[in-house]
């Protein structure tokens, strides 16, 4: 029996909604609808009275938009930056109040164990490594049948960039390596024959400036030429070059995290894949909704 299923995201970046076709096991999105919003200060660690309100009046459209597409269910999900936030509470007290809407806030745990099930479906695979590069976190995923590893650290390109601002340093590549390295040190040793998968919203947009024979295997040494490439442009520049406004100053810096990861794991291609939280989400809310 078809399932029609929206997925409203708050992310650190962006606020997101997915609707998705579930059949048996199988979530396809149907529609989807975005608005570029950063949700937190990253000095004072709070959501401001304007954003609040403008987030607010983000998710009442997007939870419209489900509906008018003929959603039978709609869940609300927030990840790294209500998780960091210092209002939280108050913010999803005004959301609940405002749309009648309750918010899942996922630990960075979940979170990945989300993006694993998502993973998983997309690519058809039990074997691999899989990160997804964020705005706030990345999370990571190590799977052979069944999960091995599965984290999430505080190095999404937002806090990334944080992170150089306070040490005063330039976003260079050996210094994001520097940072990325000291934040991985649990990563467990990789099989050879894992397949290292990455996702998240600026690697999918990097997609378009790659070269990929088979529409989404990219080797290091490209991932590392449009990081070099996109580096020293300005934010005019990037937005010309066709980064979207919401992630042209961050684009560099999550390319930068998916070259050190390589380096550090020891790796010289990704496989650059759609699959998100929302997706596995969807997945599981479906797998429930056919238990009863």
């Amino acid at each position: 029996m078809q399932k029609l299923i929206n997925i409203v995201d708050i992310g650190t970046s962006s606020i997101k909604a997915s609707v998705f076709e579930c059949v048996g096991a199988v979530c396809k999105q149907v529609a989807f609808k975005s608005a570029a919003i950063r949700m937190v200060d990253q000095t004072s660690v709070v959501i401001d009275d304007d954003r609040q309100n403008l987030a607010i009046g983000v998710m009442k459209g997007l939870i419209s938009f489900g509906q008018d597409k003929g959603t039978e269910n709609t869940i609300c999900i927030a990840t790294y930056s209500i998780r960091s936030a210092k209002n939280a509470h108050n913010f999803l007290s005004k959301v609940k109040a405002e749309t009648g809407m309750g918010v899942n806030v996922l630990s960075g745990r979940e979170e990945a164990q989300f993006i694993c099930d998502s993973v998983k479906n997309i690519e058809w695979t039990e074997n691999f490594f899989s990160m997804d590069i964020g705005g706030g976190s990345v999370e990571f995923n190590l799977f052979k049948g069944t999960h091995i590893f599965s984290a999430s650290k505080n190095i999404g390109a937002i806090s990334l960039a944080e992170l150089l601002r306070d040490g005063h340093l330039e976003p260079s590549l050996d210094n994001i390596t520097k940072i990325v390295c000291e934040s991985v040190e649990d990563i467990p040793d990789l099989r050879r024959d894992a397949k290292i998968i990455c996702t998240g919203g600026c690697l999918v947009i990097a997609k378009r400036f790659f070269p990929m024979v088979d529409g989404k295997t990219v080797s290091a040494a490209e991932v590392k030429f449009l990081f070099e490439k996109i580096s020293p442009m300005s934010l005019p520049d990037r937005l010309v070059f066709g980064i979207p406004e919401g992630k042209a100053d961050i684009f560099d810096i999550a390319l930068g995290t998916v070259v050190a990861m390589l380096s550090i794991i020891k790796r010289n291609e990704i496989v650059i894949s759609e699959a998100n939280v929302r997706h596995g989400v969807a997945l599981n809310r479906a797998s429930f909704m056919k238990q009863q």
